[in-house]
């Protein structure tokens, strides 16, 4: 009898996030950006988001914003590093300034 391998875990972006990566042109990085921050950052909650800058008008971008609270500097450092030149690897040099990445520590 032949198996079925489970269909792929299927993210649904956030209205305003997929409409801000259509603006930008962004919209087919968003998943390979996704995909990376989640090697990354392996098993620490993503949130993807809108970012508008308060006092710069129309500065949006999407951020990826990762729950690090317990990580220690040295981790947190080559983490970091390693998501800052993997996303050269995601989209074109041209489109690596509409995505950040936040990192968020709790209590």
């Amino acid at each position: 009898m032949a198996t079925v391998a489970p269909a792929a875990e299927t993210w649904t972006w956030p209205p305003d996030v997929a409409t801000l990566a259509a603006e930008l042109g962004v919209t087919e990085y968003l998943q390979p950006v996704y995909e990376m921050t989640q090697r990354v950052y392996a098993s620490v909650p993503l949130n993807p988001q809108l970012d508008e800058d308060p006092e710069i008008p129309d500065d949006r971008r999407i951020l990826m914003e990762v729950d690090v609270t317990g990580w220690d500097v040295p981790r947190l450092f080559e983490a970091q590093n390693r998501w800052s030149t993997e996303i050269f690897d995601c989209c074109p040099s041209t489109h690596v300034g509409f995505f950040r990445l936040g990192l968020v520590a709790t209590a």
